[in-house]
Formats: structure tokens, sequence, C-alpha cells
């Protein structure tokens, strides 16, 4: 198959000659194979709409995304396109769309999938839990162990905001805050804790990543070109971005990434066995539209815009887990007011991927509501 990342100007190109080990151990283990799906423009958003593919509608609420950029994932697991799709995550693209198609996404820690790159892991997205210990097993070459204690032993966390970014909109906090109630309903002690992240400090962290993913379409095409064939909100983002200093953008990051150290040295994962967290704070989105109406209502907006070309402001708060290769889980709890669905994630240590699993197949048939 063709590798062309959402892009028009990749289409063409020569089909790779071999498996990676992801699929190589899957075939492996039995996996029978049915097609790729689609993912935004170099994976850079969260639209589920690519000049290379158009418009992937969302299987709960139609007129709108399923997410970024694994988007086409999301969409043929929530349709049941076949039980387990696999997805790539380095900023949230497994479990944003998870999240906004009312999806189990599970993003391993860095290294138990095998993938060439520093951050970036594979990962499930599945519409049943129970899809999701097989086909994770089998892409990560062994067993993970079931045992657990009892969730009443287990130290467990809410944190309703990380501090940066977007805030859950009030139907997200509702729906999420009601699923830790009923948590604490069956008799399992979840503390309250507060954010951790500073304000703004993303934005900054989100031009390095952003330099880097567009600068290398438009190194290899031109910019003209990206600009020509993109999906039109890639192309907003294409044409800020790639006016921006490079210089400037290793100075915003440098200072970021040192103010986000510091904040992690203090992040409640290392102090509980789960944090449980709102996954996004919004729910789908119009087609029309490159970002939720949300994101125009923070501080930093018109930042975002002006370099950007975009906010992003919704979601790159994702980026936190990545950063810290932690494993996380997204669990459909329930719909909005205006029955779109809402994710609530579970955060374990790095490397604690078989516990969260097994924290979550306990917790799974009270935290989602029936």
């Amino acid at each position: 198959m063709q590798r062309h990342f959402g892009s028009a100007l990749r289409i063409g190109g020569p089909p790779d000659d071999s498996d990676e080990p992801l699929v190589a151990r899957m075939r492996a283990a039995g996996c029978a194979i049915l097609g790729k799906t689609t993912q935004c423009d170099e994976g850079a958003l969260s639209i589920s709409r690519s000049s290379a593919t158009g418009i992937t509608r969302n299987p709960a609420a139609r007129d709108c995304h399923a997410g970024g950029s694994s988007g086409g994932a999301a969409a043929a697991a929530a349709a049941r396109l076949g039980p387990i799709q696999m997805a790539a995550d380095q900023g949230g693209s497994i479990r944003e769309p998870a999240s906004l198609t009312g999806c189990y996404g599970f993003k391993p820690s860095t290294g138990l999938i095998p993938r060439d790159s520093e951050y970036g892991v594979y990962g499930p997205i599945a519409a049943q839990l129970a899809d999701i210990r097989p086909v994770l097993e089998a892409a990560a070459g062994r067993t993970l162990p079931h045992s657990l204690p009892c969730l009443s032993d287990l130290r467990i966390a809410y944190m309703p905001y990380c501090g940066d970014c977007l805030p859950p909109n009030p139907s997200v906090a509702d729906v999420c805050a009601r699923a830790v109630e009923r948590l604490r309903a069956s008799g399992v002690e979840v503390s309250q804790i507060e954010p951790v992240i500073p304000y703004g400090v993303m934005k900054d962290i989100a031009a390095y990543f952003y330099a880097e993913s567009v600068g290398e379409i438009v190194g290899e095409f031109g910019l003209d070109d990206v600009l020509a064939s993109g999906e039109r909100c890639f192309a907003e983002h294409a044409r800020a971005t790639a006016a921006l200093d490079p210089e400037t953008i290793g100075e915003w990051a440098g200072s970021a990434f040192a103010s986000l150290d510091s904040a992690l040295e203090a992040h409640p994962v290392h102090g509980y066995d789960i944090v449980l967290t709102p996954t996004i704070p919004f729910v789908a989105f119009s087609l029309e539209r490159c970002y939720p109406a949300e994101a125009e209502t923070t501080p930093d907006y018109a930042i975002w815009k002006q370099r950007y070309g975009i906010s992003q402001e919704h979601s790159v708060a994702l980026a936190v887990g990545t950063y810290m290769k932690t494993p996380e889980i997204t669990f459909p709890v329930a719909n909005s007011e205006d029955a779109k669905p809402v994710g609530l994630s579970a955060v374990a240590s790095r490397g604690d991927d078989a516990a969260l699993l097994a924290f979550a197949e306990l917790a799974d048939p009270v935290l989602v509501s029936s």
C-alpha cells in the first residue's frame, strides 16, 4: 500500500514493498487486514477531511468531523467496519477521534508496539472494549497480565482540567464528572486534583512540531503547490506556519519545554495509579469548521490564528501524554446534551500498560453509562 498521509500531493508515489513490524506481527497472529483508513493532511489537524480522500463523516454525528488525525480509523470503528482499527498517535490522534466518535482508544506507552519514532505510537480504536486486549497483545507481541487489585485498592485521581489550552465545555465537564461520581458511588475513592500545566505553554511547544510537519511537505513540493492542492484548513495552517522564523520557533520551544518539564515533575500520575481526565474539552464539530467554536473564546486564540492560521488550542494538551510517553485509554462514558459522544481518559505511568488495561476492564461497566 502507498502512504499518502492524507495529502493529494503524495498520491502516485511508489507503494511500500514490505510490512512494518506492527503489520507483520498482526499478520503472524492471524489478523485479516481489510484495508487502509484515511487521515487529515499530514496528520496535522483535528478534522476528518483531506485533499487526498475528501470528507470522512462521523457516524455518531454525520454533519461533523470524526477528529484527527486518525479520523478514518475512528469512523470505521464507530461504523463497525471491522472490529479493530489500528491508528497512530503523536499528538492525540488515537484519543481525540475515539472520543468524538464514541469509541475506545488505547494509546500505549512509547515502545510497547514497535514504531520508528521517539514519541509516536500505534494503538487500537474499537467500538467494544473487549476487542482492545487481543489486538493490543498481538501488536505488542506478548501477553498483558490480567491481575489487578480491586478498584478500591487503587490510588485514583480525577483532574477536570489540565491547566493549559481550552477548558472543557460545560456539557463535557458534566458528563465526565457524572462518570467519576458513578465510580465513587460504587465504593471507589477518587481524589480531585488541581490543574498541573501552566496556561500558554503548549502553544509554544506546538510551534516546534508544526514547523517540522509543515516544513517536510513544503520542502518537498513547495509552498505554492501545497496551497493549491491542500485542503482548505491545512492550506491556512501551512501558509502561516511556513512563514515562521526557525530561530524564533526555537526560542519559543526552548523556554516552553523548560516550563513543561518543571510542571511534569509534579504531574499527578507520579503519585497515583490512575489519573482520570476529560479526553478532549469539546464534542464533534461541524464539517465546515477547522476547529470547534469554543477555541475562539480562549485568551490565546488570536496568537494561534496569527502563528498557525488555525487554532489547535482545543486539543494540543493531548501532547502532554505524548511527551510523557504514558499509556492512556479513552472511554465513551456518555453522550452530551446534544447527543454527541464524550470521552473520559484514564492515564497510568509509563510502562504500566497491563495495569491500565486491567483497570479499564474492571471500571468500564461503572464508568460507561448504558
